[in-house]
């Protein structure tokens, strides 16, 4: 992939403009000192013509390439819909957000290094039987590629109170679906969780839907502060998590159930994340778990009380048995 350097950010969609306008009154900030700050305003990357996209900006090909193994990017100002490969995207960093007054506000992911895994998945979660559940927020994902927001996405935030976020392998669902973001009035356009059974019924509940609006308010209001400087080289997908109220804790998908955030206006949404939940072995009982985890799996406030009663009482189970073979 050939990554160009661009510095000079610059926002040229006329809604979004208006729609910051308005936050910025309402937070009681000034237009020119938004203006002077570094990384002042955003390029909104419009694709409106053929030769623009992103897949022909990295020159890539998708002969051969299945369904599952692509990301769609939907064009919502020409209804063209471009696709690549997910493989060029399963070693972006993945950032994630927070309202300012959580502990830590911006978490880069770990990955790949000081021994976590990828943990990145497609429509996968994979959740350890010795863990509770995760806490699960909403939230709404942004490409962003050498400085600038590509596209947008939905996504959802699972960790404990914050942290954790890199649980072993395919804890950190992407979507495969995205917007680009271009000229069109984004007001409108909301997330919308929905859930369902793998079995028995299997209707769609609605969990919770969230107009798309603070999220972007909270990413202006961080690249107008002190964005990373990792953002202005290669791609890097950031989820905007917003406090408690907007983001609000919601009930963790179970296992054998499906989480899904639609992302759209009115019945058009293009913008899709599903997520299936699997079991998996118990880390903290794997000769092979990593140093980087074991304060997780060790750190009993995480650890799934029932699971670990479950064991003991098998354990005094095998020893009466054998109590008895041996009398």
């Amino acid at each position: 992939v050939d990554c160009r350097l661009s510095t000079t950010l610059f926002f040229s969609n006329r809604a979004i403009t208006s729609a910051i306008s308005t936050w910025m009154i309402q937070k009681k900030l000034s237009l020119f000192v938004l203006v002077v700050l570094p990384f002042l305003v955003l390029k909104v990357a419009s694709v409106s013509s053929a030769g623009q996209g992103i897949a022909e900006e990295m020159e890539i090909q998708n002969t051969g390439i299945s369904e599952e193994e692509k990301i769609y990017i939907y064009n919502p100002a020409t209804a063209n819909t471009e696709n690549i490969p997910v493989t060029y995207t399963e070693n972006w960093p993945t950032w994630v957000l927070y309202d300012s007054k959580q502990q830590e506000e911006i978490v880069k992911i770990p990955s790949g290094e000081d021994g976590f895994v990828n943990p990145v998945s497609h429509e996968q979660l994979w959740h350890p039987v010795d863990l509770e559940y995760p806490e699960m927020r909403m939230a709404l994902g942004f490409h962003i590629r050498e400085g600038q927001i590509r596209q947008i996405m939905p996504a959802v935030d699972f960790s404990y109170s914050r942290k954790h976020q890199n649980r072993g392998l395919c804890t950190v669902p992407r979507a495969r679906h995205w917007i680009e973001v271009t000229n069109v009035d984004w007001e409108d356009y909301a997330l919308i969780v929905t859930k369902r059974a793998v079995y028995g019924n299997t209707d769609w509940e609605v969990v919770s839907k969230k107009s798309i609006a603070p999220f972007w308010g909270r990413m202006i209001e961080y690249i107008a502060e002190s964005p990373p400087e990792e953002w202005k080289k290669g791609s890097h997908i950031v989820h905007v998590v917003l406090d408690d109220t907007a983001s609000e804790v919601m009930e963790c998908t179970k296992v054998k159930s499906e989480l899904a955030i639609s992302l759209g206006k009115g019945s058009e949404l293009p913008g899709k994340l599903k997520v299936k939940v699997t079991a998996t072995s118990a880390g903290s009982e794997s000769d092979f778990l990593p140093d980087a985890y074991k304060p997780l799996f060790g750190d009993k406030k995480y650890q799934r009380s029932k699971y670990f009663e479950f064991k003991r009482k098998r354990a005094a189970e095998k020893e009466k048995l054998k109590a008895k073979s041996n009398a």
